[in-house]
């Protein structure tokens, strides 16, 4: 069977309008933070009135908590800022609030990986947590994360990875192949309907 082609495009356009988000983020934090600093102590400088001074200063703190709040949101790459591990950590301590299943995570060896391979191996995690929590229902959902990559069981109701690769329902999983191509990372999906489901995401 012949994959729909508006999948693998839609699943590029997300990718695309991911990547332009996180440049937005990256000038917002990088560049117009800055500017809104400067701009305040330069005010001091030129030796401004206190009582002219502290209403402008508000609006500038003001300003600059809204380019924070504001790049926090654009921001998608958790994984290059907070490192892979601690990413992990927290996405699974938020699944387990979604599901009645037991999520636990693991970790052996000592992983590091460079931030555009975490952040892609972070997306794939994501992307495998919520199909295990909405979908499989399972009861047990296992993150383990280790030297070469990321691996996601649980012990669902597991579906047909062929017929579910070539007329996929949404653009899960051309999204996991998608940041996995992105990353020169191996992905691997083995599951069959009854038996569960492992997804892992991995250095090749």
């Amino acid at each position: 069977m012949d994959r729909p082609g508006g999948i693998d495009k839609l699943a590029a356009l997300l990718l695309e309008n991911e990547s332009r988000a996180t440049e937005v983020a990256r000038l917002l934090h990088d560049e117009v933070g800055p500017t809104l600093s400067g701009i305040g102590f330069h005010l001091q400088a030129l030796g401004v009135p206190a009582e002219q001074l502290g209403p402008i200063q508000e609006y500038l703190d003001q300003a600059m908590e809204h380019v924070r709040a504001a790049s926090g949101k654009l921001q998608s790459n958790v994984a290059g800022r907070s490192g892979l591990r601690l990413a992990l950590e927290m996405l699974v301590e938020r699944t387990r609030g979604l599901t009645p299943a037991a999520v636990t995570f693991s970790v052996s060896g000592a992983p590091r990986f460079p931030a555009p391979v975490a952040h892609a191996m972070y997306q794939v995690a994501e992307l495998a947590l919520r199909n295990a929590s909405e979908h499989a229902q399972a009861g047990e959902i296992v993150v383990a994360l280790a030297d070469d990559g990321v691996e996601i069981r649980d012990n669902g109701v597991g579906f047909d990875v062929l017929s579910t690769r070539a007329q996929p329902p949404g653009t899960g999983i051309v999204r996991m192949e998608a940041y996995a191509g992105s990353g020169n990372l191996h992905l691997r999906l083995d599951s069959s309907v009854g038996k569960g489901t492992i997804v892992g995401i991995k250095t090749i």
